[in-house]
């Protein structure tokens, strides 16, 4: 991380989120801050990766909700400093919904304002965004899994986007 931030390269952290690392959080953040990186992705949980079991489900959502009121506080603090970062959460209409809670628990002065970028972001949501997945299959945004674009096994994933931008 050092080496490539050295060398002006754009650099991030990304915890994927799990009940044996949860606590991990903040020392991880810290650790980004430690070494002036300023781009984080916490990668949630979905609740549907687990099986029918209630009582796991409801573990992972108390861990994700305590997970992502300790980033947005963090987050705030950062903002109110000028330094917001680029934060970003893998489970967007989940974040979303509770950062609405957030805000309006916190500084509900702002909810309209929350309420308003979030609609806007989700209706942008998958545009101009091409996801590969383990298979190498690129899919246009996030919801449209079951249409691919091409495979990065097959072509570099470079003409792929290009060709996608093309007819986009």
């Amino acid at each position: 991380l050092r080496a490539a931030r050295n060398a002006h390269l754009r650099v991030g952290m990304r915890i994927a989120l799990s009940p044996m690392n949860a606590a991990e959080l903040p020392a991880v953040v810290a650790l980004a801050d430690s070494e002036r990186i300023d781009r984080f992705h916490l990668s949630q949980p979905c609740p549907a990766d687990c099986a029918h079991d209630s009582t796991q489900n409801t573990s992972l959502r108390d861990m994700t909700r305590a997970s992502l009121e300790w980033l947005f506080d963090y987050v705030w603090i950062r903002a109110q400093k000028g330094n917001a970062g680029d934060f970003v959460t893998s489970q967007h209409a989940a974040s979303s919904a509770y950062l609405l809670h957030w805000v309006s628990t916190r500084v509900p002065h702002h909810l309209a304002a929350i309420r308003e970028r979030i609609a806007c972001a989700s209706k942008a949501k998958g545009a101009g965004i091409l996801l590969i997945d383990a298979l190498g299959h690129v899919h246009r945004g996030s919801a449209r899994l079951d249409e691919t674009c091409g495979n990065v096994r097959e072509r570099p994933f470079s003409d792929i986007a290009e060709q996608r931008l093309i007819h986009a």
